[in-house]
């Protein structure tokens, strides 16, 4: 993950925890990284998202993330 890690919230359904990094001072962007809890293995991200922060993030009663 890149630097500035920040905020983070799992999903009860599918263990997959989300967590935000990489924006900062100046930053137009960050990104989304997804980590697999039940393997511990990082697997994927969601890059160049606007702004620099999400500033909170919150997981739906259907397992479907919001932002």
């Amino acid at each position: 993950m890149g630097e500035g890690v920040d905020h983070g919230v799992l999903n009860p359904v599918n263990k997959y925890y989300y967590v935000e990094s990489g924006g900062g001072s100046g930053a137009t962007t960050h990104v989304l990284s997804i980590i697999d809890t039940k393997l511990f293995k990082h697997v994927g991200d969601v890059a160049g998202l606007p702004g620099r922060s999400n500033e909170g993030m919150v997981i739906d009663r259907a397992g479907k993330g919001c932002m």
